[in-house]
């Protein structure tokens, strides 16, 4: 065990999440957190510095759980790993500290370097759990989507599952955004975030935190929350709040989920931003020029889901209109479109995202609508039952941005499609696969059958992208039609 803890240091030391002065200290305290009794003196060695802390500590809990010191159970040895991480990181204080020194010797975008590689080298960007997802273009009328399934997030244990429904809830923190989870141990319920650190940020002249996802879903992707569990509404202190943050980071986008139920987040409960540095497909859209008022370029986008570009150099020109547009939207009706703003409920919202670059600020609203009927119980501008089989989740931010977020099931699926390709009969799938049959009909019922398997799992990829084009297009308000594109037109001219 010794040797494995001396690894451990040699990480720590190596990443710098320790210095040579907190070594003593550090060492001891895992001892103790070990129960390590080969105390005393140590022959320096040759050590390998893996990339990330995982196959360490997951040796180190193994003979944990062989001593009975750990249960041997998910949460539980999440816990202890976390627990060690801890031991070897710099406080809170310190974090924010060195940031902020970077921030203002250097620049934000070294000061983001910092946290960005500290957040991996403590364990708390999973990037071994990360590098098991798939990712994929697909090519389409809309652009090159980018399409991932998601397979880094472990399953359950049933055992955890039956304990969960026997332990008390404590509601502490409320939720998995709150500030209150930094340093937590968690429980059933809750993952452990010992080494979990955030970086405070002023938006709007409130507190907010800026942390890193623990489940990357595209390049520094980052989340930035209110330091109070309050719901999200997009406001136009919203808008302010989004601006703030890219003057600060003007390397990285910012950008809100809806605030209602349906087209919304996750996590309607806390109100938080996403960003990172990542181009979209969406950012890479043309666009059609509607008009300009106040210096501020209004724009059609050309892109499946209803989206409005504004560019400007004046924020609080773009902030005025970005106002006026959720304003107008809020309460229009469309009712030969399918468009009802409000019933015994409000049903319209927007997705606004903000970034800069050479032409100054750039923000994209894309318009949602929540409405259900009895066609569509899911949502009329949510995925059709179609192509549930691909998609049935929520569009949120990071989808409205053509980046589709794909369940794990998905990934037998795609093995299992390709040979059926390869060698099928007929147009008809086998049971198992039978709820993929919508797909097959629109986008793989072609006579010609692939050369090899390599090519059979290149067209059901390029399926699955088609698919997810048409997911976008149901959650579009205004459809890519004509009459779709031409009452869209109208309804921007009244935002003049």
């Amino acid at each position: 065990m010794r040797a494995k803890l001396e690894q451990l240091i040699a990480y720590g030391r190596s990443w710098k999440l320790i210095e040579d002065v907190d070594l003593p200290y550090v060492r001891n305290r895992l001892f103790d957190h070990s129960g390590c009794e080969e105390k005393g003196d140590w022959e320096p060695e040759e050590i390998a510095i893996p990339e990330t802390p995982q196959s360490m500590l997951e040796a180190l809990v193994k003979s944990q759980v062989q001593r009975d010191r750990v249960e041997d159970l998910p949460p539980c040895r999440q816990r202890w790993m976390m627990d060690a991480m801890d031991i070897l990181m710099p406080r809170p204080s310190e974090v924010k500290r060195r940031f902020e020194e970077l921030e203002r010797e250097e620049s934000s975008d070294a000061a983001l370097a910092y946290f960005y590689q500290l957040s991996q080298k403590s364990g708390y960007i999973q990037m071994g759990e990360i590098a098991k997802n798939e990712e994929w273009i697909a090519k389409t009328a809309s652009g090159d989507l980018e399409i991932t399934i998601n397979l880094s997030k472990p399953e359950k244990d049933p055992k955890v599952i039956a304990l969960q429904a026997k332990e008390k809830k404590s509601g502490y923190p409320a939720c998995v955004l709150c500030l209150e989870n930094v340093g937590n141990g968690g429980d059933l319920q809750r993952p452990a975030r010992r080494n979990h650190r955030v970086i405070p940020v002023i938006l709007a002249e409130e507190n907010w935190s800026l942390q890193f996802s623990p489940y990357l879903y595209y390049n520094e992707h980052c989340i930035c929350f209110n330091n109070f569990h309050t719901p999200m509404k997009i406001t136009e202190k919203s808008f302010v709040r989004l601006f703030d943050f890219v003057d600060r980071f003007p390397g990285y986008f910012i950008g809100s989920n809806a605030d209602l139920p349906i087209v919304g987040g996750s996590i309607l409960s806390h109100d938080h931003f996403q960003g990172g540095r990542h181009l979209f497909p969406m950012m890479k859209a043309g666009d059609h020029a509607m008009f300009s008022v106040q210096g501020v370029e209004v724009y059609r986008m050309n892109w499946p889901m209803s989206a409005i570009r504004l560019r400007g150099h004046d924020r609080e020109a773009m902030i005025a209109m970005a106002v006026r547009i959720q304003g107008i939207w809020r309460q229009y009706d469309n009712p030969a479109l399918g468009i009802v703003a409000e019933t015994n409920q409000p049903h319209q919202t927007i997705t606004p995202i903000v970034r800069r670059d050479e032409r100054g600020y750039c923000m994209e609203i894309v318009l949602r609508n929540n409405r259900q009927n009895g066609r569509y119980p899911d949502g009329i501008f949510h995925p059709h039952q179609s192509w549930h089989s691909i998609k049935k989740e929520n569009i949120g931010l990071i989808e409205v941005m053509g980046r589709a977020i794909l369940p794990a099931r998905l990934q037998q699926d795609r093995i299992d499609l390709a040979a059926w390709l390869l060698e099928k009969e007929t147009s008809k799938l086998p049971e198992s696969l039978a709820h993929h049959q919508p797909m097959v009909n629109c986008f793989l019922d072609s006579p010609q059958i692939p050369l090899d398997l390599r090519e059979a799992r290149m067209r059901v990829d390029q399926a699955i992208g088609s698919v997810f084009e048409k997911v976008l297009e149901d959650a579009g308000v205004f459809k890519q039609t004509p009459e779709g594109i031409q009452a869209f037109e109208i309804f921007l001219r009244t935002c003049q």
